[in-house]
């Protein structure tokens, strides 16, 4: 579990990483990554959201634009990889 200023995230066995209220309320859960989601992280003003799976990828989540996409997991600040 990651928590931040506005938002707590969670992952699991079930692929999803959700974002949620501090209240406990959902604020969203982006497409299932497909595979175990064991490392979650929250950027420092909660916009973005990292998920770590268990196949080796990190997957960066925009809150504003409601995108998700891979990151380079050994760029210095996780770049989007590109396409």
């Amino acid at each position: 579990m990651a928590v931040g200023v506005d938002a707590l995230a969670t992952g699991g066995a079930d692929g999803v990483m959700r974002l949620w209220k501090p209240d406990g309320g959902t604020l969203r859960s982006p497409k299932n990554l497909g595979d175990w989601v064991y490392a979650v992280a929250l950027g420092t003003d909660d916009a973005v959201a990292f998920a770590g799976t268990w196949a080796g990828t990190v997957q960066r989540y925009d809150r504003e634009s409601r995108k998700t996409e891979s990151c380079d997991p050994w760029a210095p600040d996780l770049a989007p990889v590109p396409q």
